[in-house]
């Protein structure tokens, strides 16, 4: 059974998105692939991942971008804050850990698409690679 302290929320800069998890994320990562980068305008983005039947957004939506042929990226419309990004063919939704509202709870465990990260970045790199 979920306790109230398994619930996650967050939203966009200025506030017109607002969401919800009622479980914490069952994944976390640092992504440094080349559309993250462009896409966060950053080095490598900060990522939880949590499936699509425990997450939903409980004001505002996201306006959806379509960055390849199965990902779409999320963002508000108002504030142009990045939210998230889902490939269709998973369960999953990927949600920027900076938009949470206790992002402090969300340490990433590993580092994704590698093979793009800038090379003078060193962030926790006692962590291992994965893919997604």
């Amino acid at each position: 059974m979920n306790t109230k302290s398994d619930k996650v929320t967050g939203g966009c800069l200025c506030g017109a998105i607002r969401y919800e998890a009622e479980q914490a994320p069952f994944d976390t990562v640092y992504c440094h692939c080349r559309m993250c980068q462009k896409g966060l305008g950053s080095l490598f983005g900060a990522a939880a991942v949590f499936k699509h039947a425990h997450f939903c957004f409980v004001s505002g939506e996201p306006a959806w971008y379509r960055s390849s042929n199965s990902v779409t990226r999320g963002f508000c419309g108002q504030c142009g804050s990045p939210i998230a990004w889902q490939r269709d063919d998973r369960d999953y939704l990927v949600i920027w850990i900076g938009t949470l509202d206790q992002p402090e709870k969300c340490k990433p465990k590993a580092h994704t698409w590698t093979e793009s990260k800038i090379p003078w970045v060193d962030i926790h790199s006692d962590l291992p690679e994965v893919s997604y």
